[in-house]
Order: C-alpha cells, then sequence, then structure tokens
C-alpha cells in the first residue's frame, strides 16, 4: 500500500456506483487481509470439514483431526475461502454428491406437493440439479451408478466445475445471522469483583482482563530452554509430509529412534489416532499408546487394543503417540531415558514448543528431545528468518554453497517471532474488548438494579443494546469500503480513549437519571484511563485503521482455529460414555380407547400408577399447572400455564425403581414434545408424548391432533 496514493485512490472509490464500490471493497479486503491469511493455513489442521455432523461447510479446527463441532468462522468471507480451498484440495466426494442429489430429490418432492401444477423441470430443485449433472443428461429421480460416476468425475474434472458446485450447491446452505451477540472473556470476567486463577503456561497475561493480575514463576521457561540448547541443538531432522506411513518409514531410514512421537506440528492426520498408533506399532515392534475416540489413554500392539490400566506391558517395552490435540496436558509415563520427537509446526508458538517438551516429565534429568520438520515449514522458518545458506567455506566463486541445515536456535528463534506477532494481535484486541466492556457493563449494571423504573430501563436498552446485540449482515462497503493504512499504535490508544470517553459523556448525557442511582459516570472514566494504561506498553508498533467493526469477528475465528496451537489450555480427562436410561411407560391394558377415555388426575395420584407401572384403563393426563406446584423451577409460574394440559407419558421418569421426586417435564432423555391434541370438544388441549401420538394418528386418524 502505497501511502501517497490512498486519498487519491479512496476518491475514485467513493464516485462508482453501490455494486461496483461492493466488489472493490471486497476484493481488496481478499488480496490485502483474508486471501493471506486462509491461504497459509492447512486443512484438516486449521480447517475441513465437521464429518461427524454431516458438515459439507468448512468449520474451525482444534487441532489436526479435531473439529470445533458446532462452532463457525465469525466472518462468513473466512467461511466462503476455507470451503473452497477444501474443495479444491479434496475434490467433491460421491457421498457428498449423493446426499446433495438426495437433497434436491427430496426439495423437488415438496415443491411438486405444494404446487401439484408444477413440472419436475419446472422447480427451483430441478434448476440446483442442472448444475449438478452438468453435460450427463439425466433425470432427477432416475439416477444410476454408472450415471452417478460420470457427474462427479465431470465435477471433478476441472478447478472451474469445482468451484461452481461449490458456489450453486454448497455455499447456499451456510446460515447467515442479522445479528451478533457480542460477548466475550472480558465481559465474565467483569462481572467478578474478586478472581483466582492459575495455568501452566503464562505467555498471554497482557491480553487477560486488568483484574487478573497474573503473575508468572520466574526461570521456568529457562530452565526447559537452557536442557534443549544443551541436549537437543542439533537434534533437528527434515521429513517430506506424507500419510502416517510414510512419514514412520522416513523415521526408520533416517535411523531415527524414539519412544514417544508429541505431534504438535499436526503431521500425522491421515487415518484417526488408532490408525496411526496401530502403523507406529507394526513399524517399531513394540506396543504404543494412544487416546481413543473416546479420550481414552489405549494400547495397540497392532492388531488389539486394551485400556492402559488394564495393559500389563512394561512402561520401558511401549512406545507412545499424542496427536496434536494432547500435545497439551497430556501425561504418559515414560522410561527414565525415553527419547521423544516433537514435530514443528508453521504457525507454533514458544508456549506450544515448551508444552510439546514437557509430555516428558524427566527432561532435566535423562529424557531427550529430538525435533522433526517437514520441508514445508523448513522453507516457512527460512523465509521467516530471512536464512538461506551456509557461510561460504571458501573463495572461489565457483564452488556452490550448501544450504545451512537447520538447528534448536532457529527453531526458538521461529517460535519467539511467532508468538510476539501473536501476543500483539491479542494485546490489541484486548484492549477493544475491555473498553467495550466498560459501556456493556452500565446497560447490565441497570438492569440488575432493582432501584431503576421499568420505564428508565427500557430507555437505556434502547440506547445501550446495540453494545451487546450488533448487526451481523453488512455489504462489503460498509465493512470495507475505506482503504487501510498503518499508524503507531501509541496515536491509535489515543484516539480509542477519546472516542471512548465522549461515548461515556453522551451516555450520561442522555440518561441522566444514572447518577442519582449509583451509576457514577467518574467511575466509569476512571476505567476506560486504567485500561489505556494497562495496555500502554503491550502492543504491537503499528495497526491498521480504520479499526473495523469485523476485526474482533475475525480474531476471534483466527482463536477459534488458533486454539490449540496459541491460546487454550486443553485439560486431557478421562471420558466415560454417558449411560442411556431406559424410560418409564403407562400403557393401556385394551388395544384402543376412544377419546372419551381420556381422563384427567392430579399429579400426586397419577405418581402411584407411575411408580407401580402397570397398565391402566385410561390414558392420564393432568393440568400443567398443577405439576408446577411440584417443580422448584417452575413454581412460581404456574398461572401462566392456565388451559394446557400434558399427557402423563409426555414426563420423564426411570423405568427401573422410580421415585416420586424423578418425575420431569422436558428431562434430558425425554425426545421433544411436538404433538397436541385437541379434546373436550375443543375446550382443552392435551400435549402428548411421541408414543402417544402414534397411537392416535394409527386408530384415529381423523381426530384432531396437531404437530407443533
Amino acid at each position: 500500500q502505497n501511502s501517497g496514493t490512498i486519498a487519491e485512490a479512496q476518491q475514485f472509490y467513493d464516485l462508482q456506483s453501490d455494486r461496483i464500490k461492493n466488489i472493490l471493497a471486497l476484493a481488496a479486503e481478499e488480496i490485502s487481509n483474508f486471501l493471506p491469511h486462509t491461504l497459509t493455513r492447512k486443512f484438516n489442521e486449521k480447517y475441513g470439514l465437521d464429518k461427524k455432523n454431516h458438515g459439507i461447510i468448512a468449520s474451525p479446527f482444534a487441532a489436526a483431526n479435531t473439529p470445533n463441532s458446532g462452532s463457525q468462522f465469525a466472518n462468513p468471507y473466512i467461511t466462503f475461502n476455507y470451503t473452497y480451498q477444501y474443495y479444491m484440495k479434496k475434490g467433491i466426494s460421491r457421498k457428498i454428491v449423493v446426499k446433495e442429489i438426495e437433497r434436491l430429490q427430496s426439495a423437488a418432492m415438496k415443491e411438486l406437493r405444494n404446487s401439484p401444477e408444477l413440472q419436475v423441470e419446472e422447480t427451483q430443485a430441478w434448476k440446483e440439479f442442472l448444475t449438478i449433472r452438468g453435460s450427463v443428461d439425466l433425470s432427477l429421480f432416475n439416477i444410476k451408478e454408472s450415471y452417478l460416476k460420470n457427474i462427479v468425475e465431470e465435477i471433478n474434472a476441472s478447478p472451474q466445475q469445482k468451484n461452481l458446485f461449490v458456489s450453486e450447491i454448497i455455499l447456499p446452505q451456510l446460515n447467515l445471522f442479522s445479528h451478533k451477540t457480542s460477548c466475550n472473556s472480558h465481559n465474565l470476567v467483569d462481572r467478578y469483583s474478586k478472581l483466582a486463577g492459575c495455568t501452566g503456561t503464562l505467555w498471554n497475561s497482557k491480553s487477560m482482563h486488568t483484574k487478573l493480575q497474573a503473575v508468572p514463576e520466574a526461570g521456568t521457561d529457562m530452565k526447559t530452554i537452557k536442557v534443549l540448547w544443551e541436549h537437543s541443538r542439533n537434534e533437528v531432522y527434515t521429513v517430506q509430509e506424507g500419510s502416517p506411513e510414510a512419514l514412520l518409514m522416513q523415521l526408520s531410514d533416517q535411523k531415527i529412534c524414539y519412544d514417544l512421537i508429541s505431534d504438535a506440528g499436526g503431521y500425522f492426520k491421515e487415518g484417526g489416532n488408532l490408525a496411526i498408533a496401530r502403523q507406529m506399532a507394526k513399524v517399531n515392534g513394540n506396543s504404543v499408546v494412544f487416546y481413543n475416540e473416546r479420550n481414552e489413554q489405549t494400547e495397540t500392539n497392532g492388531t488389539v487394543e486394551v485400556l492402559l490400566c488394564e495393559s500389563k506391558t512394561p512402561i520401558p517395552m511401549r512406545s507412545t503417540f499424542l496427536d496434536q490435540c494432547h500435545t497439551t496436558g497430556a501425561d504418559v509415563k515414560q522410561k527414565p531415558n525415553a527419547v521423544g520427537l516433537v514435530t514443528i509446526g508453521g504457525n507454533m508458538l514458544l508456549r506450544d514448543l515448551l508444552q510439546a517438551v514437557w509430555r516428558l516429565r524427566g527432561l532435566e534429568k535423562a529424557q531427550r528431545v529430538k525435533f522433526i520438520i517437514s520441508k514445508e515449514v523448513e522453507s516457512i522458518i527460512r523465509q521467516s528468518l530471512k536464512k538461506n545458506h551456509a557461510e561460504s567455506l571458501t573463495t572461489d566463486s565457483t564452488v556452490e554453497k550448501s544450504i545451512a541445515p537447520l538447528s534448536f536456535d532457529d527453531i526458538l528463534r521461529f517460535v519467539i517471532t511467532n508468538q510476539v506477532k501473536q501476543q500483539g494481535k491479542d494485546n490489541f484486541k484486548a484492549l477493544r474488548q475491555e473498553l467495550t466492556s466498560v459501556v456493556q457493563s452500565l446497560l447490565l449494571d441497570l438492569l440488575l438494579n432493582n432501584d431503576f423504573s421499568t420505564g428508565e430501563k427500557a430507555k437505556a436498552f434502547a440506547m445501550l443494546e446495540g453494545e451487546w446485540i450488533a448487526e451481523a449482515s453488512q455489504s462489503p462497503k460498509d465493512l470495507y469500503g475505506i482503504i487501510c493504512h498503518e499508524e503507531e499504535s501509541n496515536l491509535v490508544l489515543k484516539q480509542e480513549q477519546e472516542k471512548f470517553i465522549a461515548q461515556i459523556n453522551l451516555i450520561f448525557s442522555a440518561l441522566p437519571f444514572l447518577e442519582p442511582k449509583g451509576l457514577k459516570k467518574t467511575t466509569a472514566l476512571a476505567r476506560i484511563q486504567e485500561v489505556c494504561l494497562a495496555h500502554a506498553h503491550s502492543l504491537p508498533a503499528k495497526v491498521l485503521v480504520p479499526l473495523r467493526n469485523m476485526d474482533s469477528d475475525q480474531t476471534v475465528e483466527i482463536e477459534q482455529e488458533m486454539e490449540q496451537e496459541a491460546q487454550t489450555e486443553l485439560e486431557v480427562q478421562e471420558h466415560q460414555e454417558r449411560e442411556k436410561i431406559e424410560l418409564g411407560y403407562i400403557s393401556k391394558d385394551v388395544i384402543y380407547l376412544p377419546i372419551e377415555r381420556w381422563a384427567k388426575v392430579k399429579v400426586a395420584h397419577m405418581a402411584g400408577q407411575i411408580l407401580h407401572g402397570k397398565p391402566m384403563s385410561y390414558w392420564p393426563y393432568f393440568e400443567m399447572k398443577d405439576y408446577c406446584l411440584y417443580d422448584m423451577d417452575l413454581r412460581d409460574f404456574s398461572d401462566a400455564f392456565e388451559g394446557i394440559n400434558v399427557s402423563a407419558n409426555a414426563l420423564e421418569w426411570p423405568k427401573k425403581m422410580p421415585h416420586l421426586s424423578d418425575l420431569k417435564l422436558l428431562g434430558s432423555n425425554r425426545t421433544l414434545l411436538q404433538y397436541v391434541q385437541v379434546i373436550n370438544r375443543g375446550q382443552d388441549i392435551i400435549i402428548l408424548s411421541h408414543a402417544d401420538a402414534a397411537l392416535e394418528i394409527k386408530h384415529r386418524p381423523d381426530f384432531d391432533l396437531f404437530m407443533i
């Protein structure tokens, strides 16, 4: 970016139509920020598909092969990039093509039911199907295996075809939200007057809330670095990235002996932990400890698996594989002189390196570390450190200079550089979040204070709700329509402080009832000053301005995708699968009862039948109002359920040894209640269980049964 032409470029941009502005603004942001970020991240390590939940759109990964299930990238344009990148790399699988065809078949049938006059070729589903089938001539409902093979091949024939499939079929299914809740860890900490905590790797203390006065234990990191410097300085080996089998064979070919692989760099991805551990056992000829899908420490001999707690294998006779997720926090005992291999990632921080080597608890004694670097990561390190060739050992210009091998010195410089950059970004993000929380807290404090009237609370909420609930769907011209340039961070800090001071003054001017009832302007202004002073010496030298409204969102996305490598302490625990509870059910002692045989009962009277589990000659139901009297959480709201009845089978209770206290409505094990039935000639409605509804539908489909 040429600072001398920014004003002229901005003037040209401002003269364009809104359509052109949107195109230019998004293109500029992609080229300068988004693509440089997403193209340097690896799929199935930083992003990928959440296949267990049948995801088809790229989502964040916490570590190699570890999706952040239930989450998505905060910025939809980041999601677009990662989704395109994934399918460009992996292609469109047959499974996804079949799934999308089935989805369109279902959509077409729904359209035809709603509009019987339509032909299949006139439906919206058919139009989307044309993108899938390409030049293959076939109908939506008559797809043979040979045709399917041709479709998959045609879709993957070129990048253009894959892009078209992603653009027309995949990405339109992305859920976009009109608004977003602005809430983060600073909001949580702000609600407490006293806090205490501990962590093993206090590397980002300046990005924490100013209430958290973090005090690191002096010398811990340097002790580890000193040991690595003394014993592992030249123990750096290069491999070509590939399958786990290929990586293990390269280690074998280079005669690299080891007892532990701590895969902090995320090199071992394909197949999952079990397959990798089995392959490792076959190559090394001994049993291997790993974490299974239930997060249990497990041992395999290459064929059979047992829980580690049940294993008879002596510690010196086994190896260990720790996937990227477990290079933090995991504790698997090693022999006193064990040798661990630590893989190095392209975005690794000093914190990650230290965590990975600390899997060897006896590092200060006889245990040792060797470092494994892929050729790709080696290239990244050399570019970052501007380290290309060794000093020439001769003055003869005709002799080619050899490339200097990397050492622990280079790795250390690389991870420290990465960490400093990340700290600067995180600290600036923390500054903005904590300043924002000062304003947000005014609304929370007011809403929780009974001294304020309903009208005062409503007025304050109308003014400040945007601090908590922000608009999430804005056009590129509104988000990125001002050209960025770098400015000194101390100047930006001053501008931010002045902006928030002006906002506090405006709020107390517009809401004069705040101060008389305890919310003091001087307190809020003092917090603004305190936060700015706390961050004055921890920010990066320069930052991009203007500060985007989406800056923090993009950082949240980066936080999510770097959860393992950068910020989250993964505490590894043993988990057990939750036992499924067999629920009780009141059955009838006749095949079918007419609707008049429904009987309203009291919850207390019905309990006896439930506890005995005997069939009944009628189908019991009760008033929701009556049930509320027995539920501590609902007792105060019983009047709100006047006129609503519930089938006894809608309650949850265990089939074995039930007690009156076990009766729960909307319990965690009961299937969601989706049906209501009108009885007593329209005077009452009953909420039914699925089993009750199924019987009614089967035997009396003419009665008034509604799905909600």
